[in-house]
């Protein structure tokens, strides 16, 4: 498995944590996949692939912290963020083993912390650091 249907999966399940994929979820992942019967297959590889395949799908840093973001960012889409996603959040972290700084910028970033301007620039430049690290990342050509 690619880390594209990697990522996707993860974000399908963690719609899939509580329950249900609500309406927001399914447009999310629509979003993403521009396709319907497309949300319907990833919903489907989520209910089928155990965490730790999709994980070991990712094999650079960069790509499981934007996954965790994409995760983070999935689990909101309905306003809600329920006990059963927030413990499925912390086995994914846990399995995409997000080291403690990056973690509190996730949070930092997701909770809408404006904090100390010079920490903002900080928490920028390893944002953008990351990025160019990841494999969703395309190069701009001149």
């Amino acid at each position: 498995m690619d880390s594209e249907t990697a990522a996707i999966t993860i974000m399908a399940k963690m719609a899939l944590s509580d329950g249900r994929v609500s309406a927001e979820e399914r447009e999310s992942l629509r979003d993403i996949l521009h396709a319907d019967d497309r949300v319907d297959a990833a919903i489907e590889r989520a209910r089928q692939t155990g965490l730790r395949e999709l994980v070991d799908a990712l094999d650079r840093y960069a790509d499981r912290f934007f996954v965790a973001v994409r995760a983070l960012s999935m689990a909101a889409a309905d306003a809600r963020f329920d006990v059963k996603e927030e413990e499925f959040f912390v086995r994914l972290v846990e399995a995409l083993d997000i080291v403690p700084g990056d973690m509190s910028l996730l949070l930092r970033r997701t909770q809408g912390d404006e904090g100390d301007p010079e920490a903002d620039d900080d928490v920028g430049a390893r944002l953008r650091e990351l990025w160019r690290q990841s494999s969703f990342f395309v190069a701009e050509t001149a």
